[in-house]
C-alpha cells in the first residue's frame, strides 16, 4: 500500500529489523507522529533513495535527527480510532448507574 506521508500524520511501525546505526529505533506495533519528511537521505558518501521520516517521539542525537524509511510504517486509520474513542465515551463505567 502506498501513502503520502505528511508532518502531523500518525503511523504504525511495521518492521523492527533496523540496520542503521543510531541509539533509538522505532518499535514494531507502536504509533509515531511524523515530524519531518525527506526524499533521499545521504549518509557519508552513500545516497539512500526513498522517502524518510523523522518523528516527534524520537530524540535528536548528536549527529542529527534520526530518519527511517517510510516503507517501515503504515498510516494509522484515524477513523477507526475515532469510532473506538466514541465507544469508550458512551459506555458507562462500573461505578456509574445506567439511567441515573
Amino acid at each position: 500500500m502506498s501513502y503520502d506521508p505528511q508532518p502531523g500524520m500518525r503511523v504504525v511501525c511495521i518492521r523492527d529489523d533496523w540496520g542503521q546505526p543510531c541509539q533509538y529505533h522505532p518499535e514494531r506495533g507502536k504509533v509515531y507522529t511524523i515530524k519531518s519528511v525527506e526524499a533521499d537521505e545521504m549518509v557519508g558518501d552513500i545516497v539512500y533513495i526513498g522517502t524518510y521520516l523523522g518523528f516527534d517521539e524520537c530524540p535528536v542525537e548528536s549527529g542529527g535527527e534520526p530518519m527511517f524509511h517510510s516503507k517501515c510504517f503504515k498510516p494509522l486509520d484515524e477513523t477507526r480510532l475515532d469510532v473506538f474513542r466514541r465507544h469508550l465515551n458512551t459506555v458507562p463505567g462500573p461505578w456509574e448507574r445506567v439511567g441515573a
